[in-house]
């Protein structure tokens, strides 16, 4: 079972969905997550569900730990993505392109590898 970090408000259909498979820690709250708090809650995460409102660098990526496997962006863009960050840490990073969640599954399945030992350019799962 694999422990998924939500940074913030998704539809509740989504969450549970996650909740079948996984151990969901879904931030609650209408207001956006605080740095500190997410730093805490990220450490032994092995996927984050990333909002645009968060950034994604490299104290995030080192307080998930050397499990952290994925990295979703749930937003138009990765502006909130240091993608440099991204590149030397292990695992990998998407963007969700499609804020509407209308017909996306839970996770993307277009990945950029962010790992020099996964190779360079997208990768579909």
């Amino acid at each position: 079972m694999s422990r998924i970090v939500v940074t913030g408000r998704v539809p509740d259909a989504a969450i549970e969905k996650l909740r079948l498979e996984h151990e969901v820690d879904a931030w609650p709250g209408p207001e956006s997550i605080s740095p500190e708090e997410l730093l805490r809650r990220v450490a032994g995460a092995d996927a984050i569900l990333s909002l645009l409102t968060e950034r994604v660098d490299g104290e995030l990526l080192d307080a998930a730990g050397p499990q952290l496997k994925v990295v979703a962006n749930v937003a138009v863009g990765y502006d909130n993505i240091d993608v440099a960050a991204c590149w030397f840490a292990p695992g990998r990073t998407s963007t969700w392109s499609d804020p509407s969640w209308q017909l996306r599954p839970i996770f993307p399945t277009r990945c950029w590898p962010i790992s020099r030992r996964a190779g360079v350019g997208p990768v579909t799962t």
